[in-house]
């Protein structure tokens, strides 16, 4: 039985994870620390926690957890991070990591110091239609049965995708205030700071997702940035290009869109994402063959994942990586790297504003 703590009683934190945790029974939640305390009353009797804190660093404290999950404010979530790490404990946190680069960098110091399994939620690596999406393109790329890449589409047009989800307990307290300090590296100017924020959280995802889908590290090329519009990046891999398309939507009339294309020079194999919050739906992965001499003829297959929930796989994956002493595939030691692509991203932003 793993002894768990927790921080953070929000929607997130109620709705994509303890609903998943609680009801594992090799679990135990032990405490949870929440800064609102009549949310932390009804969280703690909703989901049979004994203890409540006011604060993370009690907690930590007068507890001994085998591991701590941490779904907080992002603004906070470095802070948080910083602390449970530096007590030797084992930790798991919402994207993104930390805001900056520089501040991530520490995260994984000393989680590398430590020794202790650090995951991050990029919950669409355990998506299952993912992972069969990855599996497929690397057998055509071994088998060249529809011969090489030669381009890669990722968009996604952020509109709403809390559905297929119920509100759980909500309390008329304020939410805990935050702070704009920390939220972009010291080189971007103010004036951007709060856009730079929102790319890390809705881009870093798909950011992620690219790196996790393609073996090869890509090279950003160019972008084309349009604060309310839709937005390009243009992507190098060693042997193809690619593109990185992006919007944010200020009306949910048709919902989350977002989907990877990957182009190859006899076909295509598309993978689209359900909303992060659909439960138990996987992403769609569909495979396309075009007719070539001395081939069958074109054909369009359709593979779907099974019913299981991103989230709840990406939390089942991490408690079985704390039990044997490793790291899972989406440790703060891979997220780092994305980091490095954002960044890039941004100097050509700041680049195109300069012009």
């Amino acid at each position: 039985m793993l002894k768990v703590g927790w921080v953070g009683a929000g929607f997130v934190g109620q709705s994509a994870h303890l609903e998943s945790v609680s009801r594992f029974s090799d679990v135990s939640i032990e405490a949870i620390a929440e800064l609102r305390p009549e949310l932390s009353k009804h969280v703690c009797q909703s989901f049979d926690i004994p203890r409540s804190y006011e604060n993370h660093q009690k907690m930590i404290e007068s507890e001994n957890f085998d591991a701590v999950f941490v779904v907080v404010n992002r603004r906070h979530t470095f802070e948080v991070a910083f602390d449970v790490l530096s007590a030797g404990i084992n930790l798991f946190t919402e994207k993104p990591m930390a805001q900056t680069f520089e501040d991530a960098k520490k995260l994984v110091k000393i989680a590398e110091e430590k020794n202790l399994t650090y995951s991050v939620g990029y919950m669409r690596r355990y998506d299952d239609g993912v992972r069969k999406g990855r599996e497929l393109i690397r057998e055509l790329v071994d088998s060249g049965e529809i011969g090489n890449i030669v381009s890669v589409r990722m968009f996604v047009e952020a509109g709403s995708d809390y559905c297929g989800i119920r509100e759980r307990i909500t309390t008329g307290e304020l939410r805990p205030e935050t702070s704009t300090d920390r939220i972009a590296p010291k080189w971007i100017p103010s004036s951007y700071h709060l856009e730079y924020e929102h790319f890390v959280n809705v881009c870093g995802h798909d950011i992620n997702l690219l790196r996790f889908l393609f073996s090869d590290e890509p090279k950003v090329v160019s972008v084309e940035y349009r604060k309310d519009g839709f937005s390009y990046v243009v992507l190098r891999f060693p042997r193809f290009s690619g593109i990185f398309e992006w919007g944010y939507r200020k009306s949910d009339v048709d919902g989350w869109r977002e989907s990877v294309e990957v182009r190859f020079e006899s076909g295509q194999v598309n993978i689209n994402l359900p909303p992060a919050f659909l439960r138990n739906v996987s992403a769609q992965v569909e495979l396309r063959r075009e007719s070539r001499p001395g081939f069958s003829r074109a054909s369009e297959s359709i593979i779907s994942g099974d019913f299981s929930w991103a989230f709840e796989n990406s939390d089942r994956a991490f408690l079985d990586a704390v039990r044997k002493k490793i790291q899972a595939d989406n440790s703060g030691l891979d997220a780092i790297n994305d980091f490095i692509l954002i960044d890039d991203v941004w100097r050509k932003i700041l680049e195109g504003a300069r012009k």
